[in-house]
């Protein structure tokens, strides 16, 4: 006797067809379909569930009948393994849509975009472009269990109470929180804007007793904003107090991991900030800034050891470079890990070492401006440039830039480009425009030293 009850509905949301990657660390490509019909498809019927994959072609009613889909299916399992639109715009409306039955998959290798990086994901092995027997047989058994497990789970919408008909006093306590973090803002803004060290330290110190002191829970975004009001006008020391004090989950999140992991750095603790760093990529990949903290770190490492142990420095100058260099390519459009290379490059000076630098310039300088005409830049645009006209041997430039860069009152911004700066000097084999980059050298060296400028504790 044959069981002729309906079974409830699994809607697929996946790429299609062979996608490239865009991943450092994961395959080229991957054949989303052949994931989908050893891997997907088995387990959601194990599960019982009869799996309905979206059609390639829905014809003119297709964003109708794919939100009907996403609404009525009765568990929706989407993968995120790379950045589709179409997966994320459709996870968003099952969120909205249904209480519970959302679950997101994703390869081990993948980067979860940061909006996202708090939301469960079930990871599953693929090494290469094609599922192997053995990777499918391995990936039904280890997602059945857990998706199983968390297909009740709630979506992060109905985890606020009362979504989606919020009642009024929300909204009002909604306006009072904007209002708040206005004032706060403009506090921020205000001990930025403080000419003297002192006074910034001071005022940074009294805003973070205010704000903590009562041991009362603290908005994520304020939380991050005070521990780099404290990293940038108080001390390393202040950002590891600063963080003991906050809720456990928080200090788990990788922008705090990586803030942590740059003040006990700058603290002396460089094995601890890089065993910190390199769990996180593990935990939640690759990215231009934890790749660039993690070469920092053997940066470091390079300069202090590089006249008492040339051995152990060269160790660290190689991991330096490899780290810089994986960050690089998770972003080309950014400058941070980039901005590195150059001057390592150079000072290792290996076979290729040199044009290769020349290269990575290059794609330097073009970041830096684009991020100023698309105005993305941040802090860090004009010191870079102004490393980049000091390996190039452009003194016109770099005098140009030179009252730019020293408009930062932070001095642990101003004392990292001044060290890359001294160590571009002795590369530059023309001796007339070394004596002119040591003497801009000289007058970033003397800003530093002003006393309005000295901060205790960096």
């Amino acid at each position: 006797m044959t069981n002729d009850a309906p079974k409830p509905i699994c809607f697929m949301v996946m790429p299609f067809g062979i996608k490239e990657t865009h991943t450092p660390g994961g395959p080229a490509k991957v054949n989303f379909d052949q994931v989908w019909e050893k891997v997907f498809k088995p387990v959601i019927e194990r599960l019982g569930y009869e799996p309905v994959r979206a059609d390639v072609d829905l014809g003119a009613s297709i964003i109708r009948d794919m939100i009907e889909r996403l609404a009525l299916s009765d568990l929706v399992l989407a993968d995120v393994t790379i950045a589709n639109a179409n997966v994320f715009y459709e996870v968003g409306i099952r969120h909205a849509a249904c209480e519970s039955g959302c679950v997101l998959v994703a390869a081990s290798w993948a980067k979860a975009p940061f909006d996202t990086q708090s939301m469960r994901r079930e990871s599953f092995d693929l090494a290469g472009t094609d599922v192997t027997d053995e990777e499918a047989k391995s990936n039904i058994e280890k997602l059945v269990p857990r998706v199983r497990e968390v297909a009740a789970s709630k979506t992060p919408c109905y985890e606020m109470e009362g979504f989606p008909k919020l009642p009024i006093a929300r909204a009002q306590a909604f306006r009072d929180w904007l209002r708040n973090m206005n004032a706060f803002n403009e506090t921020v803004t205000v001990i930025r804007l403080e000419k003297k060290a002192d006074v910034r330290c001071q005022r940074a110190q009294e805003l973070v007793t205010r704000l903590t002191g009562d041991g009362a829970p603290i908005p994520l975004a304020v939380a991050y904003e005070l521990v780099k009001v404290v990293r940038d006008m108080v001390g390393w020391k202040e950002v590891d107090e600063l963080m003991e004090r906050l809720p456990r989950n928080m200090r788990e999140m990788p922008l705090f991991v990586e803030q942590r992991a740059l003040a006990r750095s700058k603290s002396g603790e460089h094995s601890a900030a890089i065993a910190a760093l390199v769990e996180l990529i593990k935990m939640s990949g690759e990215s231009d800034e934890r790749c660039g903290l993690l070469g920092g770190r053997y940066k470091k490492l390079w300069r202090e050891t590089r006249d008492a142990d040339p051995d152990l420095a060269a160790e660290h100058l190689d991991a330096a470079i490899e780290s810089y260099e994986r960050g690089r390519l998770c972003d080309l459009n950014t400058y941070y890990s980039s901005s590195n290379l150059p001057l390592l490059l150079r000072v290792r000076g290996r076979s290729g070492d040199a044009e290769r630098a020349g290269r990575v310039a290059t794609c330097v300088v073009a970041a830096c401006e684009r991020a100023i005409q698309v105005k993305s830049a941040d802090e860090w645009v004009y010191p870079t440039l102004l490393v980049a006209a000091f390996h190039s041997g452009e003194t016109e430039k770099a005098r140009e830039l030179l009252p730019k860069v020293r408009q930062n009152p932070v001095l642990w911004k101003l004392d990292s480009a001044l060290q890359d700066l001294k160590d571009a000097v002795p590369l530059q084999p023309d001796p007339h425009i070394r004596a002119e980059l040591e003497a801009i050298v000289a007058e970033l060296t003397a800003k530093l030293a002003k006393p309005s400028l000295v901060e205790a504790s960096a």
